[in-house]
């Protein structure tokens, strides 16, 4: 009996699991999310399940609400970062959500966040502390002044 039970319950984890696969959104699909900026993760099999661009066969879930939209955005520049000379796009919000930001980077230490343009993934950034001052940014790495360029551009639209 101990054993059909055990069987049992690993039958309904793992229906639960390929319910949650079909459950799931690609951004590609039928979901359009709002433009902004959302925390990922790789464990709320319900939330909308996304495609990493930057790494093949790798996936994550993000919770399908926004932590902040892009008309939370007051204004944008692009400056040299004081780590190796790296160019960077500061994100200034408006002071109004400040604490939203303050809220979802102290809860989110060592999690992602991801920047969402056109239902199109732009910045996988890995959040290090609370952020108190309403700012983020995003590195261009090696994709580029021109890549930070076209975000910023996107993004004054």
């Amino acid at each position: 009996m101990i054993k059909c039970l055990r069987f049992g319950f690993l039958l309904i984890v793992i229906s639960n699991l390929a319910q949650a696969q079909v459950d799931s959104t690609f951004v590609k699909g039928e979901l359009k999310l709002e433009d902004g900026f959302y925390i990922l993760t790789k464990d709320k099999f319900r939330n909308p399940l996304l495609n990493n661009p930057f790494l093949e066969n790798d996936f994550f879930f993000i919770d399908p609400e926004p932590v902040l939209a892009t008309d939370a955005i007051d204004r944008l520049e692009i400056v040299e970062s004081n780590f190796g000379g790296d160019q960077i796009l500061v994100v200034y919000f408006r002071e109004q959500h400040w604490d939203d930001w303050r809220m979802a980077t102290q809860n989110n230490i060592s999690k992602s966040i991801v920047l969402i343009l056109q239902n199109e993934i732009i910045d996988i950034s890995q959040i290090m502390s609370k952020i108190e001052n309403g700012t983020s940014a995003i590195f261009a790495k090696d994709r580029g002044v021109s890549f930070l360029k076209k975000i910023k551009e996107k993004l004054e639209k």
